[in-house]
């Protein structure tokens, strides 16, 4: 269904003709912006309800099928900010020890997994995967890189080259660590030093940097403002 031509976009990369390969990407042209933003949305019903609901769920569920190695790490660290009640708990239990059991009596499908599956191949060679290292460079770029205190200024593409295609990468490269340290702090202090807001914070800037999108401010007021915040202490 031509929906991007509806809303006056590109064509979704999610389905891939030449290896037969569909990924969930929603109305977004990425599977991995789609994950972001499902991610970010998520993260504020959480961080204000402080527990896991089924429509979080199934958010996440999508998150999955979009196949995003950036979104299976996204789903983890929603499900870390987030509390499960007791049945939520006992139902992860059992899906968990029933996959492990599927495992366990049949382990070549482990393997077949990984050789036939995109997304299996894909992790198990994920130091040679071009999308990690498009998105996050090498660590010797972050240490290589000249103007380590203060940065370079504002740039919209100059941190792709110098180190990746990354949120903490543009902070890094426009600000320096001052700058980051800034940023860090004031999301600390104004999140009233909530740990699953910095966390959240920190998680999307892994992903490439939304700063330039109106969505991404009002996000990041919901996430941080004093007197909306929740912080579980």
């Amino acid at each position: 269904f031509p929906s991007h031509d509806m809303i006056g976009s590109i064509q979704s990369r999610g389905w891939n003709d030449e290896i037969n390969y569909f990924r969930a990407s929603g109305l977004f042209q990425e599977p991995n912006a789609y994950a972001a933003v499902s991610f970010a949305m998520i993260s504020v019903r959480i961080i204000h309800n402080l527990k896991i609901q089924i429509v979080d769920f199934v958010g996440m569920a999508s998150i999955i099928g979009s196949q995003s190695l950036w979104g299976f790490g996204a789903v983890i660290v929603l499900c870390l900010i987030g509390r499960m009640t007791a049945f939520q708990i006992k139902s992860f239990l059992i899906l968990a020890i029933a996959v492990l059991a599927v495992v366990v009596l049949n382990p070549d499908i482990v393997d077949r997994w990984y050789e036939e599956s995109v997304t299996g191949q894909r992790i198990s060679g994920i130091d040679k995967d071009a999308s990690r290292n498009v998105r996050f460079g090498y660590i010797d770029d972050y240490f290589n890189f000249d103007n380590k205190l203060f940065g370079i200024g504002l740039n919209s593409d100059k941190f792709q080259t110098l180190i990746g295609a990354n949120g903490i990468a543009f902070l890094y490269t426009s600000f320096g660590v001052l700058g980051v340290s800034v940023f860090l702090g004031w999301i600390t202090v104004n999140s009233q030093f909530s740990w699953r807001a910095v966390l959240v914070v920190l998680y999307l800037f892994t992903t490439f940097p939304h700063t330039a999108y109106m969505f991404f401010w009002v996000w990041l007021s919901l996430i941080v403002t004093p007197k909306r915040i929740v912080t579980g202490k």
